[in-house]
């Protein structure tokens, strides 16, 4: 019976011997292949999205065109390009639409870019009615995410353009010339704008040109006046003529006269880089 029992107790240890080594060696088969997976899992490369900053460049109350200063890690493999959201992602207007930054297939240059860089975009309002906004959300995108945003401050009161003369000098004529008698200049202002203009401010100057075609320093002379010559308005597409008489000797030669309507910008317009036109013209004529 003894014998029976050692026996027994024998084959026990030597079963529990062999489990317990088979176990260890499974468990270090377990750990050798999660070592394996550690080092066969890819490195993930850390790429650089900045916007620093932006700048409006073109503003109407239905458009602003924007320079933007980023950086974009060189190395990103992906086109990129630039956005915004008005006023943010989260809660982003549906009456905006926008002109990005960069075109298929290369996206806007990579790395430091500043505002000398004059990389744009365009954010447009479509709504009816006005609208104001305080911040604009600007993103740096691929072709599958957002890779990053920045919310900044911004002011825009958005609707549809006003209506607004817009005046021009359409044409000058000076008359033939005669010594001691008379010689008239005539100015034509033309309001090319959609409402009427009221009277507006003329200036005029008269040179002699040098030899080599060139203005001096100083007009010879410099005249002044309004348009509509004793007040009234400037209707759509209405002309509205000034004059004066120069009396005095006129020496032979080239000769420049130039007129610039509303120089003081006393009446609004909607376009102010076209109030001056200029004409030459030889005596004797």
């Amino acid at each position: 019976m003894k014998k029976k029992i050692l026996l027994m107790t024998l084959v026990f240890v030597i079963f529990a011997f062999f489990s317990i080594n088979a176990f260890a060696e499974a468990e270090q088969v377990v750990q050798q292949k999660q070592q394996l997976k550690v080092i066969k899992k890819p490195i993930i490369k850390a790429y650089k999205f900045e916007v620093q900053g932006i700048k409006r460049i073109f503003t109407t109350p239905t458009k602003v065109k924007f320079q933007v200063q980023y950086y974009i890690s060189p190395t990103y493999p992906k086109p990129c390009f630039i956005s915004a959201y008005v006023p943010n992602k989260a809660n982003q207007s549906p009456n905006f639409a926008y002109n990005p930054a960069g075109r298929r297939p290369y996206g806007v240059p990579k790395g430091q870019k500043h505002f000398t860089d004059n990389v744009t975009f365009e954010v447009n309002y479509t709504g009816s009615g006005s609208y104001t906004s305080t911040t604009i959300e600007v993103v740096i995108y691929d072709s599958d995410r957002n890779l990053k945003t920045q919310i900044m401050n911004w002011g825009q009161t958005w609707g549809s353009e006003p209506s607004l003369p817009d005046l021009v000098v359409s044409s000058i004529h000076v008359s033939k010339y005669n010594p001691y008698v008379k010689t008239t200049f005539t100015v034509n202002i033309k309001n090319i704008g959609d409402t009427p203009a009221g009277q507006a401010d003329l200036s005029v100057w008269l040179y002699k040109l040098l030899p080599n075609g060139s203005e001096p320093s100083t007009p010879n002379e410099y005249w002044s006046g309004k348009v509509p010559v004793g007040g009234g308005t400037i209707a759509p597409l209405a002309i509205k003529s000034w004059t004066h008489d120069k009396y005095e000797f006129m020496t032979e030669g080239n000769w420049r006269v130039r007129a610039k309507i509303n120089p003081f910008k006393t009446v609004t317009e909607s376009n102010y880089n076209n109030n001056t036109y200029t004409y030459n013209f030889p005596i004797p004529n």
